[in-house]
Parts: C-alpha cells; sequence; structure tokens
C-alpha cells in the first residue's frame, strides 16, 4: 500500500485490489469503464487515478462514497456510486473539491475492466427516407 500525505489529507493507495478488498458489505455488479488516459484532480499534484480505479472517501470516521471512476471527460468525471449504481457526471472542481474535503481517501487499483468496442459499421441503407405526401 502507498501513503501519500500532506496537511490536508491522507490518501492510501490500494494496488492488486480485488472486488473483495472495497469498503461495501454487499456484492455489486461493477461496470466496464472506458479507455482513457490517467488524470490528476483539479488543484492537486497526486496521485494520478485511472478509468477501473475506485475511490473511498472517509469524513468524520465515516465513508462519504465509493465510486467507480467509469471515464474521464474534458471537463468532468463519469463516476458509478456503489451505493447506487447509476453513472453520474461530476464537473471537475467538484470532483475535486470531495478528495479535499475528505479526511481520508482509499484509492483501489484497477477494480473495473475496460469496455472492448463493438465491432458495429453504420449502414445508410437502413434509414429510409419518406416521401412528403402533402405539406405539415
Amino acid at each position: 500500500m502507498q501513503r501519500i500525505a500532506d496537511d490536508r489529507r491522507e490518501i492510501y493507495v490500494h494496488p492488486g485490489a480485488t472486488v473483495d478488498d472495497l469498503p461495501i458489505t454487499d456484492e455489486v455488479p461493477i461496470p466496464p469503464v472506458a479507455k482513457a488516459d490517467p488524470f490528476v484532480p483539479d488543484n492537486m499534484q497526486d496521485p494520478k487515478i485511472y478509468t477501473g480505479d475506485v475511490i473511498a472517501g472517509v469524513s468524520n470516521g465515516e465513508v462519504a462514497f465509493v465510486e467507480l471512476i467509469v471515464d474521464k471527460l474534458e471537463d468532468g468525471v463519469i463516476v458509478a456510486p456503489l451505493d447506487r449504481g447509476m453513472p453520474t457526471y461530476i464537473p471537475d472542481n467538484l470532483f475535486s473539491a470531495r478528495i479535499l474535503r475528505a479526511d481520508r481517501m482509499h484509492i483501489f487499483e484497477a477494480i473495473g475492466t475496460e469496455v472492448e468496442p463493438p465491432d458495429v459499421e453504420f449502414d445508410i441503407t437502413k434509414l429510409e427516407t419518406p416521401t412528403e405526401e402533402r405539406p405539415r
């Protein structure tokens, strides 16, 4: 386990973690994640966060959130809260603020697996254009 600490917070990175290591009491389905470059949250110097990582924030001795990093967009992060399961978009500034407000952060590396892109081609011939019968 790697520890990153400064005067404001402690971050623990758990390499080689599995779903069983997460701070949850029930089994949850882990959705696939996008392939994206690692990123560092706004106003922070470290750590790098990757899609597939699960982050857990602890505040006042209680787990505040546990979320799978699903994708990193230009101006935000898509996470899947493990207590709700529905992916949520969080703007970069709010994502970073939650990390900075937490007393302690845990990052469980590579819990989610990258989604395989579908082998799909578009076929314009299947899109019919109706003929105009009368103007509307």
